[in-house]
């Protein structure tokens, strides 16, 4: 085996692990390869940065620069990768068809770390054509055991049982991040599924753009203390204000650390009805988006007069109805310390404007 077969070993033993990855940097570096060296480091320093920070925006971006360039020898050919994501230095994310699945999984992790699928075809139940997968059947490959992060958007699931399927398989048992942004999810099968057992290891659930979600949403994380989300995504989900008052009141998201909330419709938005302040989970968390809701100036001190928001790194504050009154709120907050602003949408002058950017040095700030 030579040196970097060996190195490269390392990497794919420990994939959580930065040691061998800025390992096989240093090889690179002797090599002659300093590229490929600076982007490992720069991504690994990204990650180990704080979230959205300058420092971890100054090495994303170093890594970005790098990677434009050299993102077809590195993936070793458009034709090996669909879409790759580079995570820390090497491929953890590939597009995958469902036919392929297995097969390209195997053949992949023996060069790179691929945690992380995003699943195209045709997928569907016996209800179906014959001549259609069965997710069972995708899901049941060897290689799929090590899948940590699956984007089933775009995968064609159709009915409950599709779904059930998928929660069930014994390969996912360790899936920790799972999206479903904008597929039709069957609002009785994800009532069902986060009261159940099934997928222990999920963190992180996007369930972005899928409207009619809001009460089953309210009413499985109701009674789901098993679950411990730290990432949730539902902008998008049309929710009455009982079902995200019974959201933010879950066990399940008491840890959150990064809560999406968007409102696409017509404002006022649920969270104008509710004692925001009161309800968020304020213990972990870094990211909060509340666009669209239309908050108002009075409304947008449910966050700049609480204490707790101090934990706050990113937050959203698109489309709220915010003028120069909202603006100033947030200038006079002495808790807030944010890397990211979203002010896009509102009636704050460009005088006030500056005079965020001013408030929040380290922050970009959006408007």
């Amino acid at each position: 085996m030579t040196d970097e077969a060996a190195l490269r070993a390392a990497v794919l033993a420990h994939p959580g692990d930065d040691t061998p990855r800025l390992v096989y940097a240093d090889w690179c570096d002797d090599a002659g390869d300093a590229d490929r060296a600076a982007f490992i480091r720069a991504q690994v320093e990204a990650a180990r940065a704080e979230p959205w920070s300058p420092a971890a925006r100054d090495a994303e971006a170093r890594a970005a620069a790098l990677l434009a360039q050299m993102e077809f020898e590195w993936s070793q050919s458009s034709n090996r990768y669909r879409r790759p994501e580079f995570v820390r230095g090497f491929v953890e994310g590939v597009e995958l068809l469902a036919e392929d699945l297995g097969d390209r999984l195997r053949d992949f992790r023996a060069s790179d770390p691929v945690r992380r699928v995003r699943l195209l075809g045709f997928v569907g139940s016996s209800t179906f054509e014959a001549s259609l997968l069965n997710i069972a059947e995708v899901l049941a490959a060897p290689a799929v055991a090590g899948i940590t992060g699956l984007d089933a958007s775009h995968a064609s699931l159709y009915s409950s049982a599709d779904f059930e399927e998928l929660a069930a398989a014994p390969t996912l048992a360790g899936l920790s991040e799972l999206s479903f942004a904008g597929r039709l999810v069957p609002p009785e099968w994800l009532t069902r599924f986060l009261q159940g057992p099934e997928l222990p290891a999920l963190a992180a659930l996007d369930l972005s753009d899928i409207a009619n979600l809001g009460l089953a949403l309210g009413d499985g994380l109701r009674t789901a203390a098993h679950r411990t989300f730290t990432r949730l995504n539902v902008t998008g989900v049309r929710l009455l204000s009982r079902d995200l008052h019974r959201l933010l009141k879950s066990p399940a998201v008491a840890a959150v650390e990064e809560l999406r909330l968007g409102w696409t419709f017509t404002p006022p938005g649920p969270a104008t009805m509710i004692d925001l302040g009161w309800l968020l989970p304020w213990a972990k968390l870094r990211l909060l988006d509340l666009a669209g809701h239309g908050l108002g100036d009075d409304g947008v001190r449910e966050i700049t007069d609480r204490r707790e928001a101090a934990g706050l790194r990113w937050l959203g504050l698109a489309r709220n109805h915010l003028g120069n009154g909202g603006a100033s709120r947030l200038l006079e907050s002495r808790h807030l310390h944010l890397y990211h602003l979203d002010v896009t949408g509102n009636d704050i002058s460009p005088p006030l404007l500056a005079e965020l950017r001013a408030r929040f040095p380290e922050a970009v700030v959006v408007g």
